[in-house]
């Protein structure tokens, strides 16, 4: 049999937008500003007896909120056994953090709570007797949003796909950020502890679903609470990219849900004799573990991989690639129908949401969608849908129609396809 040269390569290449899976939580945070210990030092610079119950409605709240539903572990100490830790300042000021997570650490006064409300109110317009009725409630829920600025979270509001609420005052709290949120989902988290556009003030003090995941991302799940077990459903897919001369690539990765896919640590991908080299790894969980392989002239190949997941267990699975190509296209009616709804909300704007209709002709194979809104007032073009439990929904708050396009990836016989389609929101609502 006469042989040919072939390589394989990975491409290290920064795209537009994530193929295939991300590590997905619905809160937005400030990666580079988590804590390197779960141990978090706490000190009071001005405590006095007078204040004593109040610091300890501080304390108690903590430990029922971001605490109970972390690994987090806020050290309460005196002021001189806290170097590099957080210093709260008891002051009648707008309550706030000096910048986000570890950043507090650098500072001599790293939060700002506020026990008076007289120079500041909770209620811009409420009275004295107003605030005052409900004193104990706005110390605690205001405590639980500070600390959430405080192990890396931003305010939601401030996601280029949240809607524009009227504070009534401005955003006040961050007076200083040296680092803003990077890290967040496709959809706006309405109940988040940190989003002041709750119709429920901080949320009463009570951490969102969405609050929940982000911590227990960031810094791991509450000590009582063991991970949850592995499903272990991987498998490989691939796609080929067929070029003029002759040469091709071929893209394999990974294909799991979301919480699988946030719980492997990395793929060892391995080829036969005939690619060098034949050994390789991937960690890139945005791109689904992905391999770019690189062949002269079209051939038939297999993949092995073998997947380690961070709990220790591991997963043998393999590929067989051929180069038939896969189709693009348009889809039919009878292959996928769009489930859209629309919720009204404050100001003349309303929740736009978006599903795949579970019924659809090709539903059981369906991997992602996308749903690409090409307008000049997103700053984030495609929204993702990737997970099959909700129906592969995306959503977004606006007050105005487009035309949307949507792409769907599938798998058909072991193969990723896609077809796309236009979907007429103005005409779905009878705006036209």
């Amino acid at each position: 049999m006469k042989k040919y040269p072939f390589i394989a390569f990975l491409l290290c290449i920064l795209i537009s937008f994530k193929i295939f899976g991300q590590e997905n939580y619905n809160a937005f945070v400030s990666k580079g500003t988590k804590w390197p210990s779960n141990n978090i030092k706490v000190s009071w610079i001005n405590p006095t007896a007078e204040n004593a119950q109040q610091r300890q409605w501080v304390q108690t709240s903590i430990k029922n909120s971001w605490e109970k539903e972390s690994a987090v572990k806020f050290i309460w100490c005196n002021l001189s056994e806290n170097k590099d830790g957080i210093r709260i300042l008891i002051d009648d000021d707008v309550p706030h953090t000096i910048g986000l997570g570890n950043e507090l650490g650098r500072q001599k006064v790293g939060m700002v709570l506020n026990f008076d409300f007289y120079k500041w109110k909770p209620l811009q317009n409420g009275t004295r007797s107003q605030i005052m009725n409900r004193y104990e409630y706005y110390i605690r829920v205001i405590a639980v949003h500070e600390f959430g600025h405080a192990l890396g979270f931003e305010h939601e509001q401030r996601r280029t796909d949240c809607p524009n609420c009227d504070l009534g005052a401005p955003d006040q709290s961050g007076k200083k950020r040296f680092s803003t949120g990077d890290w967040w989902t496709s959809t706006c988290d309405e109940s988040s502890v940190m989003n002041y556009c709750n119709p429920k003030y901080n949320n009463n003090g009570k951490l969102s679903d969405g609050d929940i995941e982000g911590v227990r991302a960031i810094y791991g799940n509450p000590v009582n609470i063991a991970p949850t077990p592995t499903s272990k459903t991987a498998r490989l897919v691939h796609n080929i990219n067929q070029f003029a001369d002759g040469k091709s690539e071929i893209k394999v990765f990974l294909t799991a849900d979301q919480n699988e896919l946030k719980n492997i640590a990395y793929c060892y991908y391995r080829l036969d004799d005939r690619f060098n080299p034949k050994d390789l790894y991937s960690k890139d969980v945005g791109n689904n573990f992905s391999l770019n392989i690189g062949v002269s002239k079209s051939m038939d190949f297999i993949v092995s991989a073998t997947v380690f997941y961070k709990s220790g267990e591991k997963l043998d699975v393999e590929r067989y690639i051929n180069f038939n190509k896969p189709a693009g296209g348009s889809l039919g009616n009878d292959e996928i129908a769009i489930d859209f709804r629309k919720k009204n909300l404050n100001n003349n704007q309303y929740l736009f949401s978006f599903s795949i209709n579970p019924n659809s002709g090709i539903f059981n194979k369906i991997v992602r969608v996308e749903y690409n809104r090409n307008h000049p007032s997103f700053k984030v073009k495609t929204l993702v849908g990737d997970n099959s439990s909700n129906n592969f929904k995306a959503e977004w708050s606006g007050w105005g129609c487009i035309p949307l396009e949507i792409k769907v990836y599938y798998i058909q016989d072991g193969i990723l396809y896609y077809k796309t389609l236009t979907y007429d929101m103005c005409k779905a609502l009878g705006w036209k």
